[in-house]
């Protein structure tokens, strides 16, 4: 966790309703400003002049504005399964725009924001006639548009991303370019709550890769912390697990490598000091799974809210323009897939709310059952 963040506490039975009371406190303009003026302020931006403090109220506009769309799509999300798919996408569409505005360092505001929506969604799909659901489901970059956007506010380069022009034919595309279709199936593996169930319905295992403890040792002497190998150094090629001591604890798990280990990269660049990251992947910590790695998208898209936004956009294809398929799923021969669909949808509702409030308010959540001691 970044030293910055501060951390709230959560403790309740159904914390997603806490979640929702903290982004809606942001529906209010003057609180917006607060929030935005106090992360300009940690950021070091001047935020003291007339033209300073015009731009944080716009900003302040605009992340009231989008938080408040959001609420009214995702907080009461409809009753048949088509209204939940397309509520969920456009709401999250809301929360990306309250994430982009709300940092002050962005040229975002809410007029801003609409430009990007204007270009469009930042995707696009087709098909592969000669592959089966959901394989045969491919959504691609393109040169524009509001994920385009956010995952230039990422720090990404989403030009060697994308693919220029609307793709027709799957033929027109070179390989290269064919290696920058995402299937909807990888879509379904990538998302780490869906791991088991998603293994269940397709027999296939998911992407990311879980960080699971084998165990834990007594606390170690004080100040002792980094990693030790259960392989050598001098054996590159090997898969293995690292064993990591926790520094803010002591304790010693072990972790997967989610890559074999090369003959030229030291240990130390495998983790930092308090075991957070792992071949420059961040941890991620979900309110409906264990730890896991993220399989990044095309190697280099990791913001689990981008993946999120590139299943529900596929999803919303499904229902908008494809009904023969969305009926074989919804009460046809593909109505397993539809059991994953509803699972995921109940993951989205509660996890993607989170992941969106510590971005907006550059927090860490604590989530406490009552009757149990915080972390």
């Amino acid at each position: 966790m970044n030293p910055a963040m501060r951390q709230i506490n959560i403790m309740s039975e159904n914390p997603i309703e806490q979640v929702w009371l903290h982004l809606m406190k942001w529906e209010s303009t003057t609180l917006a400003y607060k929030l935005i003026e106090e992360r300009a302020q940690q950021s070091g931006l001047e935020h003291h002049s007339a033209d300073s403090q015009q731009r944080l109220r716009n900003k302040a506009r605009g992340v009231a504005y989008c938080l408040r769309n959001a609420r009214e799509y995702l907080h009461e999300p409809g009753s048949s399964w088509s209204k939940r798919v397309l509520n969920g996408y456009y709401g999250l569409m809301a929360l990306v725009g309250a994430v982009l505005i709300a940092d002050p360092r962005s040229p975002y505001d809410l007029g801003k924001f609409e430009e990007a929506t204007k270009m469009g969604h930042g995707l696009n799909n087709i098909d592969d006639p000669l592959l089966n659901f959901p394989e045969g489901q491919k959504i691609y970059i393109t040169e524009d548009g509001l994920l385009v956007r956010y995952l230039s506010w990422l720090g990404l380069n989403p030009r060697k991303l994308a693919i220029t022009g609307r793709v027709r034919e799957l033929r027109s595309l070179t390989p290269e370019q064919c290696s920058q279709l995402i299937s909807l199936d990888t879509l379904l593996a990538s998302i780490v709550e869906l791991g088991e169930f998603y293994q269940e319905v397709t027999g296939k295992t998911p992407l990311s890769t879980a960080a699971r403890p084998s165990g834990v040792t007594p606390p170690l002497s004080a100040g002792w912390q980094g990693v030790q190998p259960d392989f050598k150094q001098d054996q590159p090629g090997q898969q293995g697990q690292v064993n990591l001591i926790r520094q803010q604890d002591g304790f010693l798990s072990t972790f997967q490598l989610l890559q074999p280990l090369s003959k030229n990269l030291s240990l130390t660049e495998l983790v930092d000091a308090q075991g957070e990251t792992l071949q420059g992947q961040n941890l991620y910590r979900s309110a409906m799974a264990l730890p896991h790695y993220v399989q990044p998208l095309l190697e280099s898209i990791n913001d689990v809210l981008a993946m999120h936004y590139c299943l529900m956009y596929q999803l919303s294809i499904l229902v908008r323009y494809r009904p023969s398929l969305w009926r074989e799923i919804s009460e046809g021969a593909l109505d397993d897939y539809f059991a994953l669909i509803k699972y995921y949808q109940g993951v989205f509702l509660r996890v993607v709310p989170q992941i969106a409030l510590e971005k907006i308010g550059q927090v860490r959540l604590n989530i406490i059952a009552p009757g149990q001691s915080g972390n």
